[in-house]
């Protein structure tokens, strides 16, 4: 399993990286939304965690670009302190596979990651 990890915050993308690290998992990095773009331009991920606030292209733009044209297969794991049930349905909408309210904690972030591993293993 190949993961993106798309947030302009350096220490959510770090928590992020060590719980990936730690569960095995491939995955590289992006500081913000137009940097996400290039990368899944490039690459194949299986899955991807991503601020829905960021510089160049927010999470929402980067949503809609993947269901049209990247890799609509790919697991989206959208990160976001935006609690509200309305907004999240909106995005959930779009094509999230799951939503994770910062902050993050590290139980969640482990039990997002082994949900992803379980559904790309049964692929």
């Amino acid at each position: 399993m190949k993961v993106l990890v798309a947030d302009d915050n350096e220490y959510i993308r770090e928590l992020v990286n060590r719980m990936l690290e730690e569960a095995g998992v491939e995955f590289d990095n992006a500081e913000n939304g137009l940097e996400c773009l290039e990368k899944l331009a490039e690459n194949a991920y299986d899955a991807m965690f991503l601020d829905l606030i960021m510089p160049e292209a927010d999470g929402e733009d980067v949503l809609r670009h993947i269901s049209k044209s990247v890799n609509p297969d790919i697991e989206v794991v959208i990160m976001s302190s935006q609690d509200d049930d309305q907004a999240i349905q909106e995005i959930m909408d779009l094509g999230a596979s799951a939503y994770m309210t910062k902050p993050l904690t590290l139980d969640t972030v482990k039990d997002v990651i082994a949900k992803l591993q379980a559904h790309a293993a049964n692929k």
